[in-house]
């Protein structure tokens, strides 16, 4: 397990951007992550890359992981 992903809530303002959200990535695994404006795609990556933690729930890291991101321009 390189990341496993527990997030019980995570909101901003009165809006509920992520709820119930669980994923686990695995050594080897490419994943995408699609999905209209709006619906929390940079706010999970903010909370992934520890940009961001106001939110319910837990992450764990495989030893060794480094996440990394750019802002976007």
């Amino acid at each position: 397990m390189l990341l496993k992903v527990d997030i019980e809530s995570k909101k901003m303002g009165s809006k509920e951007l992520l709820k119930d959200l669980s994923l686990v990535f695995e050594d080897g695994e490419k994943v995408a992550i699609i999905g209209r404006n709006g619906v929390g795609k940079t706010t999970l990556f903010n909370v992934l890359a520890a940009n961001d933690a106001h939110f319910e729930g837990n992450i764990s890291e495989g030893r060794g992981l480094q996440i990394v991101a750019t802002r976007q321009e």
